[in-house]
């Protein structure tokens, strides 16, 4: 048996899923949460809330990694699944249009609003509602994502 053949019920399918899974949990999972450590940093001192900060960034720079495998996997799955999910299927490029805005925000407003924040530079509270706000899209986007691949509208 290879991995990827055998479809939807093989071991190498399954593999498959439990990969792109296991990056969904720990590329998107910190941004549920996370998002909550900065507005607490706004009640610390300077110092503090840069620790807080640099921490939630680490926590972000290396959960960046596990988003670009949830792609991977995700596609490798489909390619595995011996034609039952197909690119053409409506909820697989609205998923993949839907990840691309979700590594655009991440990208775009998350990480360098982290950055900022873990350096002091800027208003921090300014700072901290932006960083809120790209943490919310980002979280929204995913439960979006995750409903499209429960109910895998137009198959």
């Amino acid at each position: 048996m290879t991995l990827a053949a055998g479809g939807p019920g093989s071991f190498g399918y399954k593999f498959l899923l439990l990969l792109h899974l296991v990056c969904v949990v720990v590329g998107f999972g910190p941004y549920f949460l996370n998002g909550l450590l900065p507005r607490a940093a706004t009640r610390a001192s300077e110092e503090g809330a840069r620790v807080v900060n640099a921490a939630t960034l680490q926590i972000s720079t290396i959960s960046q990694f596990a988003i670009y495998g949830v792609f991977i996997f995700g596609g490798a799955m489909i390619g595995a699944s011996d034609k039952v999910w197909k690119f053409s299927q409506s909820w697989v490029p609205i998923s993949i249009v839907l990840w691309v805005a979700a590594v655009g925000v991440l990208h775009g407003l998350v990480l360098p609003t982290q950055r900022k924040l873990r350096d002091g530079s800027g208003d921090r509270a300014a700072l901290t509602n932006q960083l809120s706000i790209g943490m919310g899209v980002l979280s929204l986007i995913v439960v979006v994502v995750m409903i499209l691949m429960v109910w895998k509208p137009g198959t």
